[in-house]
């Protein structure tokens, strides 16, 4: 049992291991993308390019870019926003991709250019859209980076299905920077817009109100009416009316002023001291 468990992981690791060593022709190419030409005219969703180094010197290739929106095909661009896509999974089949990559060799003969004597398509990979302007329908701009392999598969003309041929031939894009913009073209307002707005609304409206109302009105009201009221009637109401009537008047012996009235009272009779 024991040897049977190692023999089978033996046999695993020396598959994963051809695989690594299984190496795929380098491709790349020029970053300017044309539309591809249709007898209706052009495709907005679809880019191409010719300008591709790694092919042998009797063959030409074609590189074509596609995005798709199978619930919507008027909203193919909703395939290509801004964003990182994996190209592996259902993005693997000509017949579920909503972003395709398709690369097509030719024979080196102008005469011969059509039927493509191989076709490949994207294995697994990332396609990341850095750029977009969408404005006129007809003609949008796009880019990107490309990372991708490449395996040599046949397409089903009516299904799409897509069949990765046995021990075929591989091509390998390791990042290929992609556009149609024109050259020297700056680039949108989509992310300079972001940083700019907003910083400058939240910090001048708090600071501004709060401090001014709180300090003006309390102290200013507390110490002005206090002191002026009650030191003022106080003082002035007692020595007035007590000394008015006392100038050298003899006092009786309760030391109260003797009044001079007190002589002559009611029974009109005169106080004689013995």
């Amino acid at each position: 049992m024991k040897k049977f468990v190692f023999a089978t992981i033996m046999v695993l690791a020396c598959m994963i291991s051809f695989d690594l060593l299984a190496e795929c022709t380098g491709l790349s190419f020029d970053p300017a993308f044309d539309y591809y030409s249709t007898s209706d005219g052009y495709a907005p969703n679809k880019l191409l390019t010719l300008d591709l180094t790694g092919l042998s010197n009797e063959y030409v290739g074609m590189l074509i870019l596609e995005f798709y929106n199978d619930a919507d095909p008027e909203k193919w661009t909703d395939s290509a926003a801004v964003g990182t896509y994996d190209l592996g999974g259902t993005n693997a089949s000509f017949a579920t991709c909503l972003q395709c990559v398709e690369f097509l060799v030719y024979e080196n003969d102008e005469a011969a250019n059509y039927p493509f004597v191989a076709e490949y398509f994207q294995q697994n990979g990332t396609l990341k859209i850095t750029r977009t302007n969408f404005a006129d329908e007809a003609y949008p701009y796009y880019e990107g980076i490309l990372s991708v392999k490449l395996a040599e598969a046949t397409i089903d003309e009516n299904t799409f299905a897509t069949t990765f041929v046995d021990g075929g031939d591989c091509y390998e894009v390791e990042s290929g920077v992609w556009s149609n913009f024109p050259e020297g073209s700056e680039p949108t307002t989509d992310p300079t817009t972001e940083p700019t707005t907003e910083p400058t609304t939240e910090p001048t409206t708090e600071p501004t109100t709060e401090p001014t109302t709180e300090p003006t009105t309390e102290p200013t009201a507390e110490p002005t009416t206090e002191p002026t009221t009650e030191p003022t009637t106080e003082p002035t109401a007692e020595p007035t009316t007590e000394p008015a009537d006392t100038d050298d008047a003899p006092t009786d012996g309760n030391s109260n002023p003797a009044d001079e009235d007190d002589e002559d009272d009611a029974s009109g009779c005169a106080l004689v001291t013995i």
